[in-house]
């Protein structure tokens, strides 16, 4: 089993974060001579890479703990957050192993530097020397290091550990380098999807992937599709207007938790970006609601028809914010009297409207207080997101301007 981590910025994105997550994954019931895991470290940092030497290391500790001890719960920073000392020796200590391993990894990011007595041979320090004033995040050669081989690595009972490997591809200010979907592209892989998948067909051969040259069929026939903000959408939408068929798997107990952003202006800043990929979407030649009709049952067309189409509630939801305030001031009536034989009718979609949201909110386990949450952050996107991206999207295909890419934080 291949995995693969993402990440793009060591401030937006804690390496801790990145590195519970590998070591959850590392730790996987799963035979160790077909598990691999590789890091994409889109923003080629050194910090990130040193977190994940600091991880190699702790796994020698944390895999065979996991394996005596027959623990679910394999993320450390989760586990040592619900469970706590009952005496047990190996408890404490390889608790106290991660806190000393947490300690360097976030003072090395709170100083922007790698201590020298962090560094432990020669051979790390021939690592980071490829770190120059030249090597930036947008403009770098490409850096692969294999952390872990199993052929070679031990953990601390003399088992083997599954493959860890930091990739972070080379990039040039004078080439295209496609955002996350370039990054992913880089790796020859599916990920979780089966490779056929993205290699065109399940009878073609698995190419050797060269992405830093121009005119492939990389982002084009094989692999993530390039050109929009939402590529994980887009690649989706494509391989299911080519007949692949999805499978939705919802466990009770969830495999994998993520960050979101942390405060409202991140979470507007992501949501727009969003809103502009899937506009980006919903106008291009395989628009959903022309070309998925063709390609693909009606149903999943429509689902994401009204998906890439959403941003466009935009003018219905700033019409009503604005309309019903000019109406009192001109003292217009707009809406149904009591006495209206229709106002029934209004009354009944309104409360069914809304509570049939609810009781999907709480057949969905999620609460009232979520539900209403919901509805506030759905006015607010109407009235900001969903604006500012349908303006966006005009200026860009009128050519006045262009959308960027920005890592949201994930701090907290």
């Amino acid at each position: 089993m291949l995995t693969f981590i993402c990440t793009a910025d060591p401030y937006e994105e804690p390496p801790m974060c990145v590195v519970n997550t590998a070591l959850s994954v590392m730790a996987h019931d799963y035979p160790t001579e077909k598990l691999s895991v590789y890091v994409s470290d889109d923003g080629g940092s050194k910090l990130t890479l040193f977190a994940f030497m600091e991880a190699a290391r702790f796994a020698a500790q944390w895999l065979p703990y996991c394996r005596k001890n027959k623990i679910v719960e394999r993320c450390p920073e989760a586990y040592f957050k619900s469970h706590h000392s009952s005496f047990d020796p190996d408890f404490d200590q390889i608790k106290m192993i991660y806190e000393s391993m947490r300690a360097r990894v976030e003072n090395a990011v709170q100083t922007g530097t790698i201590h020298c007595d962090y560094i432990t041979n020669e051979g790390e320090s021939e690592v980071f020397s490829r770190w120059t004033d030249e090597f930036t995040p947008h403009n770098h050669p490409p850096v692969v290091q294999v952390l872990l081989e199993r052929s070679k690595d031990e953990d601390v009972t003399g088992h083997m550990m599954p493959n860890l490997v930091y990739v972070s591809r080379g990039k040039s200010m004078n080439m295209p380098h496609n955002f996350k979907a370039g990054a992913l592209n880089v790796l020859s892989t599916g990920c979780f999807f089966r490779r056929g998948v993205f290699f065109g067909g399940p009878s073609l051969e698995t190419p050797e992937p060269n992405h830093q040259q121009l005119n492939s069929k990389w982002g084009i026939e094989m692999g993530l599709s390039y050109g929009k903000l939402v590529e994980d959408f887009y690649t989706g939408y494509l391989l299911q207007c080519k007949g692949w068929k999805s499978i939705f798997c919802n466990r009770k107990r969830p495999a994998f938790l993520g960050n979101s952003p942390i405060d409202l202006h991140s979470s507007l800043n992501q949501l727009m970006r969003w809103s502009v990929g899937l506009l980006e979407v919903a106008f291009c030649r395989y628009s959903p609601i022309a070309f998925s009709v063709k390609s693909m049952n009606l149903l999943p067309g429509l689902c994401y028809a009204h998906l890439a189409f959403s941003s466009l509630l935009s003018i219905p939801i700033t019409i009503y914010a604005f309309v019903p305030q000019l109406a009192l001031l001109n003292s217009a009536s707009i809406f149904p009297k009591a006495s209206d034989p229709w106002f029934l009718l209004y009354i009944f979609l309104f409360l069914g409207s809304h509570g049939q949201e609810c009781l999907e909110f709480m057949l969905a386990g999620e609460t009232i207080q979520r539900w209403w949450n919901n509805q506030r952050m759905w006015t607010i996107r109407g009235l900001s997101c969903f604006t500012f991206a349908l303006v966006t999207c005009i200026q860009k295909f009128i050519c006045i301007s262009t959308f960027g890419f920005s890592v949201t934080s994930k701090m907290h």
